[in-house]
């Protein structure tokens, strides 16, 4: 392999997975360089399960005092210590294929302007079994895509802007310094900035994507998925896509059909907010509304920035 990999694992209270975490991340036909594990001030068996491994030479373990309130702080720190090529950011319950860092390495290679990569997931429930691999909107959008393939992030964005296909962190590498050179993650957008993070890739970096399945999702009812509020939820998709127009308004790369779809996108979301009959948005997401209004004027956005 030519370019090394960082997997950076953080985690909070999954000690039940985290064997079959490690194992599955240390057992790559080519192996990570180093692993990079956080404990985000877990309250159960997590540290315990990690000393286990001490065999792993690669494998660096780091206990936080104090839960960060979002995974995306914990992998922007862990970014920072990484020395490989290529960021992994699997998440502490799913699994990974053998070969998954084997072919990465290979679709890196095939397409060395790629700096962001991504493998078919199959889904598995909290024991361990597997469930399915097809979901009906993701697969018509990746059926575009074959079934080893390279695109030029600008011919796809449009795309990307109806919904995050990238399913899940496990399933990406990104090359690290693209990662360093867009600042990483936004930790402002709870739960969706890694949606946001793959439209800055995608604006300035190709994309590689094989269709073989090669981790594993595990589904179960502690995910975080979902557990957020409606308005902010609805505001941050809504913020994810406003962003990702403005980026492409102007840039000679982008047709008008991409641009007209990038903003209908956004356009959809913002019907999504405004469901809610009484629209209170926190001063710390002022800048979502504000990006909002210049792409999708609305007097109840207008008026939400009024609001003193």
């Amino acid at each position: 392999m030519t370019a090394s990999v960082s997997a950076i694992l953080p985690n909070y209270n999954y000690a039940r997975f985290l064997k079959e975490r490690v194992r599955s991340i240390a057992g790559q036909t080519v192996p990570p360089r180093e692993i990079l594990y956080v404990d985000d001030a877990s309250t159960d068996r997590s540290a315990d399960v990690i000393r286990t491994f001490q065999d792993v030479p690669n494998l660096k373990m780091r206990e936080c005092p104090e839960n960060s309130g979002t995974v995306y702080r914990r992998w922007n720190e862990a970014a920072e210590e990484a020395t490989g090529d290529w960021l992994w950011f699997p998440n502490a319950d799913d699994s990974a294929d053998p070969f998954f860092l084997e072919r990465m390495a290979q679709m890196a290679q095939a397409h060395p302007s790629a700096a962001l990569l991504y493998a078919r997931p199959t889904y598995m429930n909290g024991t361990g079994v597997i469930t399915h691999s097809y979901v009906h909107w993701y697969n018509d959008a990746m059926r575009e895509f074959g079934g080893v393939t390279f695109e030029k992030g600008s011919d796809v964005l449009a795309l990307h802007t109806s919904t995050c296909f990238l399913k899940s962190a496990s399933a990406v590498l990104i090359r690290r310094d693209a990662f360093t050179a867009l600042g990483g993650f936004d930790t402002r957008l709870w739960g969706i900035a890694d949606w946001d993070f793959y439209l800055r890739m995608l604006h300035g970096y190709d994309f590689a994507y094989t269709a073989t399945p090669l981790c594993f999702l595990r589904a179960h009812e502690e995910n975080t998925t979902g557990k957020t509020d409606h308005t902010r939820k609805s505001l941050l998709d809504a913020y994810c896509v406003a962003a990702a127009y403005e980026r492409m308004a102007g840039d000679t790369r982008y047709g008008e059909r991409a641009r007209a779809e990038a903003r209908r996108q956004a356009k959809l979301r913002l019907f999504e907010l405004l469901i809610e009959k009484e629209l209170v948005v926190a001063p710390a997401l002022r800048f979502a509304v504000e990006a909002l209004q210049r792409v999708t004027p609305h007097r109840r956005l207008q008026a939400l920035l009024e609001t003193p």
